[in-house]
């Protein structure tokens, strides 16, 4: 068995190395455009922030051996050839035409199975100024590399960061929080991480960005890098000059590396991945494609995605290697799971946000939470907010994101899980996650979202957007404040609410008489659990026209100002 493999990244050297340990007798080659191989990218921005020494660690094996050309070809018997480029696959006689960059000569190399796992590329927006000395992307060793050493000459004072995706999120902290470097984040998108998070979830991370001293321009698109002297000036809109810049990096996506696929036939998808089926097979029987190049099946929709991450490529390519090798293997359809750190938050999420259940024709229904991490009266708990999506005629769990300082990455993992086994709500109810103090309470945040989402399906209560609090004119509704006095005087409402009572939640029952029937009552406390049983004290009392503030005062908070 000959097998070729393009591309020696997460993918391709994962399939090869699973191929060879299940068949001993398969000649594997692997051919890599560039020169650095097997190396992990995701780990890139750790690297220029300086949390990584060197570059060397991000292609060590966990006892230290370098994973280069030589030590495949001594641990593994896996052919690895750098600096070579694939440019032609010609199916019908399975030859592919190749080429060295070191000596420009060019090849043929016959396989009996080819896997693609070419990777992705930057996304090069069309506009003025992109080429210039000083724009860089960051998908690429080299650009790490160079941009690090400009880190540590300080040769680099000041950066603008297109895009606020997650690479455009890790690098500006990785910028800013070591080497002190003045960050400007610009966003086309009305809110950061547009994508993946709500607009509420985006914007309680763009605040905690802002807090750090990143300066961030949302719903702006750039229109052009011009040169000034010895800096770069990004003019965004008509008019709005931004000046003074050392480096412009573009993090504006990838899109899959899938042209010479589609030149020799193979079908790719509206993402311009490679389409495959269940076990990863192309349709060319003999030619297979993981990674950053495909599109795979959505959970919870009837469309493909493309989800560049490592996790998933390493998976991919594990399966390609079984399916060459004669194991049936499927590679299952995603939820999207991803995770990132940015300054002391974790901002996760895993399904669809709103508006991508929107999209897809659900009828979603969605309840927030602000929670600690811990037992409250363990120890230091850490803050974080939640938000939970779900259907609300078929009570089908369809998506969760949650950012904050504390431990979300549990939760994440938690409904990823259970939105792959196809989960309503009350299997979040039933759900059995480890408790201790340390750990977290008795009953976890997604069971508080759950119960609170059972209760709106079931319209025993309505809940209303953390944007509530921003949106609110005086025009009959009545604020209903159940916290307590400490509480409201170092987190008071907005100016704009006059119309509003004050009655902690443990007054309420006694005093339910002071309050004006035929009103429409809005609910406030903290962190959204009082306010829900409030809620439920007003229609008990015959006040049936009630709503509350999902995740509070504290979620509501992004909106304050």
């Amino acid at each position: 068995m000959r097998v070729i493999i393009i591309g020696a990244s997460a993918a391709g050297l994962k399939a090869a190395c699973r191929l060879r340990r299940l068949r001993s007798d398969a000649k594997i080659i692997v051919i890599e455009k560039g020169e650095y191989i097997s190396y992990a990218a995701c780990g890139l921005p750790y690297y220029l922030s300086g949390d990584i020494n060197t570059f060397d660690d991000l292609r060590k094996t966990p006892y230290d051996l370098i994973k280069d050309p030589d030590y495949f070809k001594a641990v593994k018997d896996v052919d690895v050839r750098i600096n070579t480029e694939a440019l032609k696959i010609n199916r019908e006689d399975k030859i592919i035409l190749c080429r060295s960059s070191n000596d420009g000569s060019e090849f043929e190399l016959e396989y009996d199975n080819l896997v693609i796992a070419a990777g992705a590329s930057p996304v090069i927006p069309d506009i003025e100024g992109i080429t210039l000395p000083g724009v860089n992307t960051f998908t690429r060793a080299e650009e790490a590399i160079e941009l690090r050493k400009g880190c540590e000459s300080r040769q680099i004072g000041k950066v603008a960061v297109i895009g606020a995706g997650y690479i455009g999120i890790e690098l500006t902290e990785a910028f800013l929080s070591l080497w002190g470097i003045d960050v400007t984040l610009i966003e086309a998108k009305t809110t950061i991480l547009p994508e993946i998070l709500d607009c509420e979830m985006g914007q309680a991370v763009e605040k905690m960005l802002q807090s750090e001293g990143v300066e961030i321009h949302t719903g702006s698109c750039c229109e052009s890098i011009i040169k000034e002297g010895d800096s770069l000036t990004v003019k965004i809109g008509k008019e709005n000059l931004l000046n003074g810049f050392d480096r412009v990096i573009i993090c504006t996506g990838v899109r899959p590396n899938s042209a010479l696929t589609t030149e020799s036939g193979i079908m790719t998808g509206e993402k311009g991945g490679i389409i495959v089926d269940e076990y990863m097979r192309t349709n060319d029987e003999n030619i297979y494609a993981a990674g950053d190049c495909v599109e795979v099946k959505h959970i919870l929709t009837d469309s493909t995605v493309n989800i560049p991450l490592g996790s998933l490529a390493n998976r991919m390519g594990r399966a390609v290697g079984e399916n060459i090798a004669g194991v049936k293997r499927k590679f299952k359809p995603v939820a999207g799971s991803s995770i990132i750190k940015a300054f002391d938050w974790n901002i996760g999420c895993t399904g669809l946000n709103i508006n991508k259940a929107i999209e897809s024709e659900y009828k979603p229904g969605e309840v927030w939470g602000f929670f600690e991490d811990k037992a409250h009266y363990y120890p230091e708990p850490l803050p974080i907010m939640i938000k939970l999506i779900f259907d609300l005629e078929t009570r089908k769990v369809l998506g969760v994101q949650a950012v904050g300082e504390g431990d979300i990455i549990r939760r994440i993992d938690s409904l990823a899980a259970l939105i792959l086994n196809s989960a309503e709500i009350d299997d979040i109810i039933d759900f059995e996650p480890a408790y201790a103090p340390p750990y977290g309470g008795p009953i976890d945040p997604l069971h508080y979202l759950a119960y609170t989402a059972e209760s709106v399906i079931a319209e025993r209560t309505a809940i209303l957007h953390p944007e509530s609090i921003k949106s609110f004119k005086n025009d009959g509704a009545v604020f209903l404040d159940v916290r307590s006095e400490g509480e409201i005087e170092t987190n008071p409402l907005p100016d704009n609410i006059t119309d509003k009572y004050s009655i902690p939640l443990h007054e309420l029952r006694s005093r339910i008489k002071e309050l004006p029937v035929g009103k429409d009552y809005i609910v406030l406390c903290q962190k959204g659990m009082r306010s829900y049983e409030a809620a439920l004290v007003l229609k008990e009392s015959g006040i049936n026209n009630t709503a509350f503030i999902g995740g509070g005062m504290l979620f509501a908070n992004i909106y304050k100002d």
